[in-house]
């Protein structure tokens, strides 16, 4: 799938081919990093640029969510799950 990078500028670059997750800080330009839509103008601008990307077609792009530590619990990049309480969950199991 293409990634969806972000500058500080809050400008949009689409890579031009599929990464792999794994890949994805490699497949960023100088200056971008793989991102995320952090208000609606930033989500209008990466919606625009994927749009451009792909000849005025709209297509799915990756961004930089992940739910790897705890799966359902969605963060942004290597973040952990903020809502997993690990001494509630063994009160639970005993």
């Amino acid at each position: 799938m293409q990634l969806g990078l972000l500058t500080k500028l809050h400008k949009w670059f689409i890579s031009p081919g599929a990464v792999t997750f794994a890949n994805a800080d490699t497949a960023c330009p100088s200056g971008y990093a793989f991102g995320v839509p952090r208000s609606a103008q930033q989500n209008s601008a990466l919606r625009t640029a994927a749009v451009l990307a792909n000849g005025n077609n709209f297509a799915d792009v990756a961004l930089n969510y992940n739910d790897i530590t705890i799966s359902g619990c969605w963060v942004v990049g290597g973040d952990t799950c903020p809502y997993y309480d690990v001494v509630s969950i063994c009160l639970i199991v005993l």
